[in-house]
């Protein structure tokens, strides 16, 4: 992974919310295989009987996207804080 990409997924995992475009970011796929991520992560929530969101683009909280993509943002924004110490 370039580290200029840790400032981006920093700034993405900041949001409470995001849609296919930015989880495409984070998995580092086509928006076909995000939307994908995050129809399941719908389907996983509805199971556990949580509140779902039903907006147009479809949007997922980050934290269950993180945990699905097995994604720690610790380490996400203590490399994209260095980047911004360092001046990159």
């Amino acid at each position: 992974m370039k580290k200029t990409d840790y400032l981006e997924m920093a700034d993405i995992i900041n949001k409470y919310y995001i849609d296919a475009t930015d989880i495409s970011k984070l998995a580092n796929c086509n928006i076909k295989y995000a939307r994908l991520i995050a129809h399941e992560i719908v389907k996983q929530m509805i199971e556990e009987g949580k509140p779902v969101r039903s907006t147009r683009p479809m949007i997922v909280p980050t934290r269950r996207v993180l945990k699905y993509l097995d994604i720690d943002s610790r380490v996400v924004r203590k490399e994209a804080e260095s980047i911004r110490k360092s001046g990159a």
